[in-house]
């Protein structure tokens, strides 16, 4: 499986670090309020937009944090 490749972006109204994909434009964000790109994040695959609900989690296998 390719792994997504995620650039953080910015933080959401619940002061997430929101990440999108550089794959596939979708976005992700960590629910553990950790700083971006921190290595023990829990990072979910985000549902509605920048300030949606995370929903479902992703396996730290599949994905890697870029930097801009």
């Amino acid at each position: 499986m390719k792994k997504y490749l995620l650039e953080f972006i910015g933080f959401d109204s619940w002061s997430r670090a929101v990440y999108k994909c550089k794959n596939t434009g979708l976005l992700f964000c960590d629910i553990d309020l950790k700083k971006p790109y921190d290595l023990n994040a829990y990072i979910h695959i985000k549902y509605g937009g920048f300030d949606g609900e995370p929903d479902y989690p992703i396996n730290k296998n599949n994905y890697e944090f870029i930097k801009k």
